[in-house]
């Protein structure tokens, strides 16, 4: 089919929206998809971005030494890579699921926002938007606070993940022992 917003057809749009980061139009992708197959859509794009991209092929000029095409070609691919997504990528990404974020996409969120830090990313803005909340995230509902946390924990930041936790005497007039 013919993709009504420019490209050749809906595939080629939705690979241009993850590539430039259009989460809401990743969103808008998944969504139209079966409703049952809306986690396993989800958390195939999560691991194609946790993937680092093979190296593309560099065929050795003449006289060139293959072993540096090869070299550059990975340095190159790297680098694509490693600026893949920023922090708040992470959040557009989270609210791009249909439905209600699952515990094993937190967990994949989680690694991709660790790689993020990884590279330098400023973890305070994302934070903040946490402390005000998204679609899925944080804010002041109870649920979304805890998945806040639980990404944040699969993220390895346990001192900002208890940020999002209830307190104890909280957890224990709710009966909240998890």
């Amino acid at each position: 089919p013919i993709c009504p917003r420019g490209g050749t057809n809906v595939l080629d749009r939705f690979q241009a929206d993850v590539i430039t980061g259009d989460w809401p139009a990743v969103g808008r992708f998944l969504s139209q998809l079966p409703e049952k197959q809306w986690g396993n859509a989800y958390r195939a794009l999560l691991s194609g971005l946790s993937r680092t991209p093979s190296p593309t092929p560099v065929q050795p000029t003449e006289g060139g030494d293959p072993a540096t095409a090869a070299a550059a070609a990975t340095t190159a691919s790297q680098r694509l890579a490693e600026s893949l997504l920023l922090p708040e990528d992470i959040l557009g990404l989270a609210d791009a699921r249909p439905g209600t974020l699952e515990e094993p996409d937190l967990e994949a969120l989680g690694r991709l926002l660790s790689r993020a830090l990884s590279r330098g990313g400023a973890i305070e803005p994302f934070l903040a938007r946490l402390e005000s909340g998204t679609a899925q995230l944080g804010g002041g509902e109870d649920t979304k606070r805890h998945r806040a946390a639980t990404l944040l924990q699969a993220a390895g930041r346990l001192t900002e993940a208890a940020r999002f936790l209830p307190t104890v005497e909280a957890a224990q007039a709710a009966k909240d022992y998890a």
